[in-house]
């Protein structure tokens, strides 16, 4: 019996470790709890759901998530979610949905998760910028 025991210690602590992989609704409830005040945050051309989708595009990337920044147009007005394998993000509300879910917007174009809009400078960010 000592003897399995000691197999079974040995075995466990010689097998290869396992690695939590974050979910995109990790990464989400993350955003939340770092910037509770997220969705007061809008304001749009200087943080709106373009830099809000860039932002939660680029904390997907950091954690190895796939994904990309879709954009729609609805009666002339345009709209930005972060769509992955398996969820769609509408990162104003930081809602995440199973699936497509673009509320009746008509796709329009699809850019890739590394984009230059300028999330950087909108000020919900001002104390993490040495961290990022």
């Amino acid at each position: 019996m000592k003897i399995l025991i000691v197999a079974v210690v040995f075995a466990l602590l010689n097998a290869p470790s396992i690695q939590f992989q974050p979910t995109v609704y990790d990464v989400v409830s993350e955003i939340k709890s770092e910037y509770p005040s997220w969705t007061e945050e809008y304001k749009l051309s200087e943080f709106d759901c373009s830099e809000m989708s860039a932002y939660v595009s680029y904390r997907l990337d950091e954690v190895g998530i796939e994904n990309e920044i879709v954009i729609g147009r609805k009666h002339g007005d345009y709209h930005a979610w972060v769509k992955t394998e398996s969820n769609t993000i509408k990162c104003i509300t930081l809602d995440v949905y199973d699936q497509n879910h673009f509320g009746g917007w008509r796709i329009t174009s699809v850019v890739g998760s590394k984009t230059e809009w300028d999330w950087w400078n909108s000020p919900i960010f001002e104390n993490q910028k040495g961290d990022i």
